[in-house]
């Protein structure tokens, strides 16, 4: 396996500090109602047990969170750990 040159490890790290400098928060939630959907789905399938663990990680309320959902008919379901349709 080839060493990892600097010239790609400067890539690298230029992207991890990026990361770092912005963190974790609500503006790296998709804004469009459709995507947030599959982002906070995909969210609690992978990574969390719950939406409260999300929402502190993302520094968003649950009740913002909900609400940005329910305008396109899509409530937490606490069972399935998802959003899911209302109609």
């Amino acid at each position: 396996m080839p060493a990892v040159g600097s010239r790609q490890r400067k890539k690298i790290v230029v992207v991890l500090l990026y990361m770092n400098e912005n963190g974790i928060g609500e503006e790296c939630m998709p804004k469009d109602p459709v995507m947030l959907l599959s982002f906070v789905n995909m969210k609690l399938r992978d990574f969390y047990s719950d939406i409260e663990g999300l929402c502190m990680d993302y520094d968003v309320t649950q009740e913002e969170l909900c609400e940005k959902l329910k305008m396109i008919d899509y409530e937490y379901d606490r069972t399935l750990n998802r959003f899911v349709c209302t109609e």
